[in-house]
């Protein structure tokens, strides 16, 4: 039996409010780093991701779905699928940002 039905009764329904609990304990430990603390390379990876986060929401179900046309010979169910998707989708963004 899985660990969630072992845990609760309803996962999704518990599991959610867990996982929001955890991601508002994860935002309040994030908001007391000190902005001048962190590494500057880290603060370039976090500014290049943060810009291709639009890009990346405006094209990632079109690429996906010019992915899964071009591999539907192949199963589409596999792993390369959502690797391969990936990598185009944030190819596209940053041709797009």
């Amino acid at each position: 039996m899985e660990l969630g039905l072992r845990l609760w009764h309803d996962p999704f329904c518990e599991g959610f409010y867990v996982s929001l609990a955890l991601a508002v304990a994860l935002i309040a430990m994030l908001a007391q780093i000190d902005a001048r603390d962190v590494p500057p390379a880290l603060a370039r990876l976090d500014r290049f991701l943060g810009d291709l986060s639009y890009p990346l929401f405006l094209c990632h179900v079109h690429t996906g779905a010019f992915v899964w046309l071009a591999m539907a010979p192949l199963d589409p169910a596999r792993p390369a699928f959502l690797g391969a998707g990936l990598a185009a989708a944030t190819l596209l963004a940053g041709l797009l940002h």
